[in-house]
């Protein structure tokens, strides 16, 4: 498998598009291993051969790998641009349309997807990699979300969600573009007027205008985790809140209680049973306390097995030769606010990026 060109971003960081893809023959082997490790990785369009220990392609197409899982899709080609009058929006294959994608199309792709023209105000849901060979504009609304990587000539004005990586080939403005590995701008290299976030790299030749746009640019986090993880601690808080001023208000009323554990509330309610409807308030407010209890378990648990080995890189960096006023600069816990250009800075790590704040 790994001598065979995939459709994507290689391990090079060369960008292979259908035309350049290897494409897998009906019967023909993808991989060989023990039947144990052939099980686990066997997606849709392969099929395990015993005999031979071998995972094959159960047809003609295109390799895709999605959570460890190996997928062989088959491709459909659009010979025009891709607009409303099109009624199917998902596609089970991988799909390449050889024109633009107009404003307002819906496209959810179950495989790969190359787009040979512009992207305007659309919403794109793909379950492989995306090649763009036109510029994005998505008009501060557009959308586009990727499983595997993303590559575009420019993205102007939309939101670019990859759980891979990120080429551009020019410049990335007026955007939100959030990338699980890294994001490389080529090309003019101009980055500004945004939200930049990936946890290994941010690479570029400039960010931020000299006419001072807000910019922010972050690495070291992995995004979904990070967000993930913020959740269930506001999730936590929020619930440790409610609690403690439900058990506030009943303390009050029923002082010779605990109230610390399931139990006691129970316990309070069996007590005071034949007073139900005079203190009824107080019986939805314990009743409401186990649930929160049960709510706050769940959530603890699910911050102390958090994966936080996935969750960031220490060794994050960002690459640039030319900074301006007005951009934010976060690697890791350290932050800082441009307020004057520099030049000629090349790559910034955590490290150094403390010396700036001294």
């Amino acid at each position: 498998m790994k001598d065979k060109i995939h459709f994507g971003i290689n391990d090079n960081n060369e960008i292979i598009d259908f035309s350049n893809a290897y494409k897998y023959k009906k019967d023909e082997t993808i991989i060989k291993d023990t039947i144990e490790n052939l099980k686990k990785i066997s997606g849709n369009g392969t099929y395990i051969d015993k005999q031979t220990l071998s995972l094959k392609a159960s047809e003609d197409g295109y390799l895709r790998v999605l959570n460890n899982k190996i997928f062989i899709d088959s491709l459909k080609i659009i010979n025009s641009d891709y607009n409303l009058t099109y009624k199917e929006d998902f596609y089970s294959h991988s799909l390449w349309i050889k024109g633009d994608v107009l404003s307002g199309a819906l496209l959810n792709v179950g495989g790969n997807l190359q787009i040979d023209g512009t992207v305007e105000n659309v919403t794109i849901v793909c379950h492989g990699n995306i090649i763009i060979n036109g510029n994005i504009f998505g008009q501060g609304k557009g959308k586009i979300i990727a499983k595997g990587d993303i590559v575009a000539k420019s993205c102007i004005g939309g939101k670019l969600i990859s759980y891979g990586s990120i080429i551009l080939n020019e410049i990335a403005r007026h955007s939100n573009i959030y990338s699980k590995n890294f994001i490389k701008v080529l090309g003019k290299g101009e980055v500004f007027d945004g939200i930049f976030y990936a946890k290994d790299f941010i690479e570029a030749k400039s960010i931020g205008s000299k006419n001072i746009v807000e910019t922010n640019v972050s690495v070291g986090y992995n995004f979904r985790l990070r967000a993930s993880l913020d959740n269930f601690k506001e999730n936590l808080k929020k619930a440790k809140i409610n609690f403690l001023k439900n058990k506030e208000t009943l303390l009050k009323n029923f002082k010779e209680f605990q109230l610390e554990k399931e139990d006691d509330y129970i316990n309070m309610i069996m007590h005071n049973i034949d007073n139900i409807s005079e203190k009824e308030l107080y019986y939805l407010k314990a009743l409401e306390n186990i649930k929160l209890l049960e709510i706050i378990r769940i959530y603890s648990k699910k911050i102390e097995s958090f994966p936080k080995n996935r969750l960031s890189n220490i060794n994050a960096f960002i690459k640039c030769d030319t900074i301006f006023p007005g951009v934010t600069i976060n690697i890791l816990d350290k932050k800082i606010d441009i307020l004057n250009k520099l030049e000629n800075i090349g790559q910034i790590d955590r490290s150094s990026l403390e010396k700036w704040q001294q």
